[in-house]
């Protein structure tokens, strides 16, 4: 939709039933100067609307439910002229769609709040998955009202919830503590920067749980009680950090019977990781498969010989890292990610020399790093079932920045990975080129050159005959136009995301 759709409706005096099928189960309306008053006739005509998802439309300033009476009157546009200002400006959810719709998804709306009723908002019996993002005000007055203490009544939220999004939270909040979500399977929270408290005792049926950028949190109750909960994604507080630290310490002297977390955790992801909490935490996991740990400037070592489950590890931000022990228990280990965390190179060379590690290395299909340090020929030779191997990062977050080439010893071991079916490059903006001794991948199979802008060729010695796939993106056009050259029958090239054969 556009911003002159309103006034286009207007000026033909089309009737919005003519736009919407009464059978229309989902509306997507993004970056948009719709009105509220003719988003509210245009949903009047849907008779079992089951998603609405809006984001960006600065013209609806005001969200309310309307009453059945409301429904009745004409459906033209054109009455829209008449109305006060914050009618025009107000979007009235039809009555019907309390009982039909389940989605509800609205973001980068600063302005929009709720003008309901205290207790409207409950009303939706069938809503399950709610996403309120870059929605202050409608938080405020959507979730619930914070009380004198700093606490939320969570409780005005529908009981069918089952996914939960909320970010940023108000800034006056110190407690959340959501009640009568019995069906809450998925909670996200970012960005309160004055909450200091979270309880979790009655999310019972929660399975992931993620909370980001609250600095002062310092309790984190329930965990111990959410016994299908397996994923959680958190950042650490000192406060919490201190918390956490205590009671494992506790935990693991017998003076505290009661779990942190429960033992169906499967996924961690952790970031603001202390040497001192991890040393203690790590042990308490053994049947985790992936561990992610980001942005940890202060740990210093992993202790990983409990995690023996372990198929996924991710070190992504982890400046002062250098040694991981127990690695070499890890022997179900399929993928390893390794950015900006330089002390773990020289640490990988090393492993690779460690009486047991093989049985780990031989296993790793994947391998993720944000620049060629990682490639030492003693590691690479370990690494006999690698299937991909990726340079740079999908995000512009993780960019591979540090990735100008690799140098002769990081080229010669890259050759010793006979089993490397596919190679990446992502994001890897300063990189010049290419691996000089590309050709002798004999068993590559797909090449993928994606935001590599500085690289402007192929290699002068060619590409393995192996090769099936070429796939450029947002490249330089003298390596594209060398790449469409290179095309044949049994090499297929894709460049922005069109065939060239």
């Amino acid at each position: 939709m556009s911003n002159i759709m309103p006034e286009v409706v207007q000026e033909n005096s089309t009737s919005t039933s003519s736009l919407v099928p009464p059978s229309l189960k989902r509306v997507n309306i993004s970056t948009c100067g719709v009105t509220g008053r003719w988003l509210s006739q245009l949903l009047s005509h849907s008779q079992s609307l089951e998603e609405l998802l809006l984001t960006g439309c600065p013209q609806i300033k005001f969200l309310s439910i309307s009453q059945p009476r409301e429904m009745e009157g004409t459906s033209s546009l054109v009455s829209a002229v008449t109305t006060s200002a914050q009618d025009e400006h107000e979007l009235k959810l039809p009555y019907n769609l309390l009982c039909s719709l389940k989605a509800l998804c609205i973001q980068l709306s600063l302005d929009l709040e709720f003008c309901g009723g205290y207790r409207d908002f409950a009303g939706f019996t069938s809503l399950t998955d709610l996403v309120l993002f870059g929605c202050p005000k409608l938080v405020s007055s959507l979730v619930g009202e914070t009380k004198d203490d700093g606490t939320m009544e969570v409780g005005l939220l529908p009981p069918a919830l089952e996914k939960v999004t909320i970010s940023p939270l108000q800034e006056s909040l110190r407690s959340f503590t959501p009640q009568g979500l019995l069906h809450l399977k998925e909670l996200s929270l970012f960005y309160g920067p004055c909450l200091k408290s979270v309880q979790l005792h009655s999310c019972t049926s929660l399975v992931e749980l993620g909370i980001t950028g609250c600095v002062q949190l310092a309790v984190l109750e329930g965990l111990q009680f959410l016994t299908s909960l397996r994923s959680l994604d958190i950042e650490m507080s000192p406060e919490l950090s201190s918390a956490w630290d205590l009671k494992l310490q506790e935990q693991e002297q017998g003076g505290n019977q009661i779990q942190l977390l429960p033992p169906s955790l499967d996924k961690l992801e952790i970031r603001a990781l202390t040497d001192s909490v991890q040393s203690h935490l790590l042990s308490c996991l053994p049947a985790i498969t992936k561990l992610a740990i980001g942005r940890s400037p202060e740990l210093t070592s992993l202790q990983l010989g409990c995690c023996t489950a372990l198929k996924e590890l991710e070190i992504e931000k982890c400046d002062s890292l250098e040694s991981i022990e127990g690695l070499q228990f890890c022997r179900n280990l399929k993928y390893l990610r390794v950015f900006n965390s330089p002390g773990l190179a020289s640490f990988l060379e090393l492993v690779s020399h460690q009486q047991g590690a093989s049985a780990t290395l031989s296993g790793l299909e994947t391998l993720e790093a944000s620049d060629g340090s990682v490639l030492s020929r003693s590691f690479c030779k370990q690494l006999t079932s690698l299937g991909l191997l990726q340079f740079g990062s999908e995000t512009s977050e993780w960019r591979g920045e540090s990735l100008v080439s690799l140098t002769e010893e990081q080229e010669g071991a890259l050759q010793l990975l006979t089993s490397l079916q596919e190679l990446q490059f992502r994001r890897c903006q300063n990189l010049l080129s290419l691996p000089a001794n590309l050709n002798s991948l004999t068993s590559l199979e797909t090449l993928s050159i994606i935001h590599c802008k500085s690289i402007t060729r192929l290699p002068d010695m060619g590409l393995p005959t192996s090769l099936r796939s070429l796939k450029l993106f947002y490249c330089s056009e003298e390596l594209a136009v060398q790449c469409r050259i290179v095309a044949t029958e049994k090499l297929r090239v894709r460049i922005d995301r069109q065939d060239v054969n």
